[in-house]
């Protein structure tokens, strides 16, 4: 593999931190047999990547790129951790072979702008709640109470006389 292409030099330029969208995200490249030719993890070279990593999950990514399918994909990395892989089936220059370029970014990455938004949200609930409170408690005192009053001392009145 490497006397064709240079692959320390993909290699190195694929896992640029410049190219990451998510914390913790890589990127791969393998084969459609499963051969890891890129990957941040030097042991993981040269391996099929079911063999190095044996989640059900793999197989399932391996499979999708044997068939040149391309998608998302649930996956657990290498350290066991819940993410999702985006697979991309490449033709390689009119050999009739393909790789596959694979981005594992972590579930926790991924979801973490959903968590900020969800306490955004329930923050701006109970800020929303008060405020109703604040003012069903202010109409109340103003409206509801002091027409109490005005009736009570009609009724005061009323009662005095008789």
């Amino acid at each position: 593999i490497g006397l064709a292409l240079d692959t320390i030099k993909i290699s190195s330029w694929l896992q640029d931190s410049s190219l990451s969208v998510f914390e913790g995200d890589y990127r791969l490249i393998m084969t459609e047999d499963g051969l890891v030719v890129v990957h941040p993890n030097t042991n993981a070279l040269g391996q099929i990547i079911t063999e190095i990593n044996k989640s059900p999950q793999t197989h399932a990514l391996k499979e999708a790129a044997k068939n040149r399918e391309r998608g998302v994909y649930d996956y657990v990395t290498l350290d066991n951790q819940e993410a999702l892989a985006g697979l991309s089936s490449i033709p390689i220059y009119e050999t009739g072979t393909y790789w596959s370029a694979i981005v594992v970014a972590p579930m926790d990455s991924i979801l973490e702008a959903v968590y900020s938004l969800r306490g955004l949200i329930i923050v701006c609930i109970v800020i929303s709640a008060l405020v109703i409170i604040v003012c069903v408690f202010l109409y109340i005192q103003k409206a509801v109470i002091s027409r109490l009053k005005v009736v009570s001392g009609l009724l005061s009145n009323f009662f005095k006389y008789h």
